[in-house]
């Protein structure tokens, strides 16, 4: 099943539990604020037909309550990983099991419109 964000990116069932069960939709809200609205992540997409595609989002634990989310291609071509974009969170009492969690960003159509499907590697 998928979900609307209201900027039209959509998200999976995997990513809406996640939401609920850690009180993150605003992990949601950032991802789709960057792909809707960033100019260096526009940039990106035109000239990377790879990055275009998909995208790898990583929400990174950077210190206690504080968090760095960013997004690197889906390449094993080192010299195109750096991140395109990338946010700092300074207060986050997001729960992490690990250090990270990593979130995948695929392009869709519909009708002949591009839109973007936000979903947990398992969901790919």
């Amino acid at each position: 099943m998928f979900y609307k964000h209201f900027t039209g990116v959509t998200f999976t069932t995997g990513i809406k539990n996640l939401a609920d069960e850690k009180s993150s939709y605003w992990l949601i809200d950032a991802i789709a604020s960057h792909v809707c609205a960033n100019p260096k992540f526009k940039k990106r997409c035109s000239f990377d037909q790879m990055f275009d595609d998909m995208q790898i989002w990583i929400l990174e634990k950077t210190q206690e309550n504080q968090a760095r989310l960013f997004c690197v291609a889906d390449t094993i071509q080192e010299e195109l990983n750096n991140p395109t974009c990338e946010q700092k969170i300074p207060f986050t009492d997001f729960e992490f099991e690990g250090n990270d969690i990593k979130f995948y960003c695929a392009k869709n159509f519909l009708d002949g419109k591009k839109y973007y499907t936000i979903m947990l590697p398992n969901e790919y």
